[in-house]
């Protein structure tokens, strides 16, 4: 990891603001750090729609106010493609890539994955192809489906590649505390 690299990933344990961009999965995820309990500023992106989970869309990244810390990126694989090449052009801190269709599609999304990688150049990228990051700690997520798990300001930092796993981890009801659930996908 490069310098660079590990400060864009810091901004993700105390994010200013999130853009998330994309759909009906982007505004499962406005939903999500909502209940998490995130109080900074949130920004939809979608060309296509007025606003995603009540909050105003703008058209395009270039629209946004500033470069976001983080950003939840759901959209296909070529658009997330020129999402995050967008995003590091920006000066953004991290994206979690949601998106499938890379190195798990076989050869072809090998091809997208590495173009992905190329396209991040020094902004902290997880996935594609994951469910993202809570960050119990700090009441951010980047996660698309409910989740569960507690933190009393300290506990675990858990990273999986398995989507699944993590979630089912969330939801325990062992009282483990935690401090951050990453999935790390591809």
């Amino acid at each position: 990891m490069t310098p660079q690299q590990r400060a864009n990933f810091a901004r993700l344990l105390t994010p200013r603001h999130i853009a998330f961009v994309g759909g009906t999965d982007a505004a499962t995820a406005i939903g999500e750090a909502r209940r998490r309990g995130f109080s900074g500023q949130i920004w939809a992106v979608n060309p296509a729609r007025i606003d995603l989970a009540g909050v105003p869309c703008v058209p395009s990244l270039d629209d946004l106010p500033e470069a976001p810390d983080a950003a939840y990126i759901a959209v296909p694989a070529t658009p997330a493609i020129d999402a995050v090449a967008r995003l590091a052009a920006m000066g953004a801190g991290l994206a979690v890539c949601y998106s499938v269709g890379f190195k798990e599609a076989g050869q072809e999304g090998a091809a997208a994955e590495a173009a992905l990688k190329r396209a991040a150049r020094d902004m902290a990228v997880i996935g594609p192809n994951c469910y993202g990051v809570i960050n119990y700690v700090g009441n951010a997520a980047l996660w698309s489906f409910q989740h569960g798990g507690a933190s009393p300001g300290y506990g675990a930092a858990i990273i999986t590649q398995s989507g699944m796993l993590s979630s089912d981890i969330t939801m325990s009801q062992r009282s483990l505390p935690m401090a951050y659930m990453v999935s790390a996908g591809n």
